[in-house]
């Protein structure tokens, strides 16, 4: 799969920008992108593994990219590349990529966590990385937070004006985004500097995003 990435012509690079102004692809639509090539190839996909970002995609101009699926077995290796001038091809993330059974979502909670009012934001927010990145109208779309000493629950919920980019993308890439990123504040010194995704040991997939869900995130020590 190959084309045309510019700011000019895709909100995925337009509404993501380093404190600069330059636009970069997220890691989350590096993750939606990827798993939509495989599953040009392979059908359904369940499951994301070993997804690595390797070097930003700085989108200062049109750039050609290219998604390369090649199946392994009963995986595929996907690879995520561009072409820069001076450079050629260059690799920017990978992952591999299944359609293997998923084990079932566990039972939402029946109502909402009691929420912090003082962390209310109706019209919606993003992620304060003020120091790094300038998030546009799609990634404003936490409502509500509350935050536990080593867990944290927030309602997301993208935008009405926005909902037919759900007909595109089974993981919306602002959604994904905030949802895997709101709780940043409970890794301790995270109010030293902005954080970015390395990469995701692995992302299991039973459906398409919804425009309103909840998102919990729990500190690796303390889900052992």
């Amino acid at each position: 799969r190959e084309f045309v990435l510019s700011p000019a012509s895709s909100w995925l690079v337009d509404e993501h920008r380093t404190a600069s102004g330059s636009p970069v692809l997220p890691g989350s639509a590096h993750v939606e992108l990827l798993r939509l090539a495989a599953a040009a190839v392979a059908g359904r996909v369940t499951r994301l593994s070993h997804v690595e970002f390797l070097q930003p995609l700085v989108c200062e101009e049109p750039t050609v990219v290219r998604i390369q699926v090649k199946a392994t077995g009963s995986a595929c290796d996907v690879r995520l590349t561009s072409f820069q001038q001076g450079s050629g091809w260059v690799e920017h993330s990978r992952c591999m990529a299944d359609a293997s059974p998923v084990p079932a979502a566990g039972p939402a909670p029946a109502s909402p966590p009691p929420f912090d009012a003082a962390r209310a934001t109706p019209e919606g927010s993003s992620v304060d990385q003020s120091g790094l990145l300038a998030f546009g109208p799609r990634w404003r779309n936490i409502r509500q937070s509350a935050f536990a000493r080593e867990s944290a629950t927030a309602l997301i919920e993208l935008s009405p004006q926005f909902a037919g980019d759900l007909t595109g993308y089974e993981l919306h890439p602002a959604l994904l985004d905030m949802a895997t990123s709101f709780a940043l504040e409970l890794v301790p010194r995270a109010a030293s500097g902005a954080y970015v995704p390395a990469g995701y040991d692995e992302v299991v997939i039973h459906s398409s995003l919804p425009a309103r869900f909840l998102s919990e995130a729990v500190l690796r020590s303390a889900a052992k």
